[in-house]
């Protein structure tokens, strides 16, 4: 047990109970209360006890938890709080959980976490070569979050839970497309009016970009067409991967959308006005009508891996490609 001289050293909210540390506090007649193996931790969960009660009161019995509340709430649970999840320790679980909390925002409402959001967050992690085993975790963090709201759901307003579906934890398919099949795809599309489609694949195919994260953040400042380069910054600090802008050269068929897009539109405006939704929902048509309905990767990020297998196969220096 860690060296504590007597129980009056102890700070207020915090006692010895055999041979753990028990946090008691009371904030605005609101008791709560967890058991830690360490002083630290104690003091650690004392603190996120007292901040979570206050954010809880000030919501409010009509609003909706915040991830950063339905976070504190877990870890208020105490030992059992992350104990029921995979991982390899319960830091180790409570990391993946804090990880949440800073790719989707401290202040979002969890259930505007939707199944779109998940799925873009999935492709992300893949990109930046988590494995499937430590996907699952994060996304193990994930479903607890919501599990936990929806435990409370009479006052976290989080009245049901996403499907968040796990990976195989074994080697996955790169898939990417042929010319033929983005040819027969932007055909399609061409063909049923989806013009504004047709310009956001073709972005994609162009620049490797992400979806909601990248491309359609986008905003006109970032379109170069002197240098013909646009520039991605990601948003809410989870777009590029190293937190850092990431440029990229326009080809022909880029610059044409961009100079077209742009014209007429203030500096601050989105290039693409859309969300995730918007593009899956006609993908998986176009998906089902080319005949690919059972092809599993044959998802709107098979664009990315496109554009890099390309760069690959046209002898692109690697360190490049990654940095591209």
């Amino acid at each position: 047990m860690p060296k504590v001289k007597t129980k009056s050293t102890l700070p207020r909210g915090v006692r010895i109970r055999g041979t753990s540390f028990f946090v008691d506090v009371t904030v605005e007649g609101k008791r709560r209360t967890a058991t830690c193996k360490t002083l630290e931790e104690a003091l650690q969960t004392r603190a996120e006890l007292e901040a979570q009660t206050k954010r809880e009161q000030a919501v409010g019995s009509g609003g909706v938890w915040t991830i950063q509340q339905v976070y504190d709430r877990v870890c208020a649970d105490g030992e059992k709080g992350w104990a029921d999840i995979p991982g390899t320790c319960r830091k180790a679980r409570r990391r993946n959980g804090k990880y949440v909390v800073n790719r989707f925002g401290a202040d979002t409402p969890l259930n505007e976490v939707d199944e779109d959001a998940i799925e873009e967050w999935v492709e992300e992690l893949t990109d930046a070569n988590n494995s499937h085993g430590t996907i699952n975790r994060k996304l193990s963090a994930l479903s607890k979050l919501f599990s936990t709201a929806y435990r409370h759901r009479k006052r976290s307003g989080v009245s049901e839970k996403p499907v968040i579906e796990r990976k195989h934890e074994g080697s996955g398919r790169i898939r990417h497309f042929s010319d033929q099949e983005e040819q027969d795809l932007l055909t399609l599309l061409a063909q049923w009016d989806k013009w504004h489609h047709v310009d956001a694949l073709a972005c994609l195919l162009d620049t490797g970009a992400r979806c909601d994260s990248e491309l359609f953040q986008l905003e006109v400042q970032d379109i170069d067409l002197k240098a013909r380069s646009v520039t991605f910054h990601g948003h809410a600090g989870h777009g590029t991967k190293n937190g850092h802008r990431r440029s990229i050269p326009m080809t022909d068929r880029v610059y044409a959308v961009m100079k077209r897009r742009v014209a007429g539109l203030h500096k601050e405006d989105k290039v693409f006005n859309f969300k995730y939704h918007w593009l899956r929902h006609t993908w998986d048509r176009a998906r089902h009508a080319l005949g690919y309905s059972e092809d599993k990767h044959y998802v709107p990020h098979v664009c990315r891996h496109t554009f890099i297998s390309r760069l690959v196969i046209a002898g692109v220096n690697l360190k490049l490609v990654q940095q591209l």
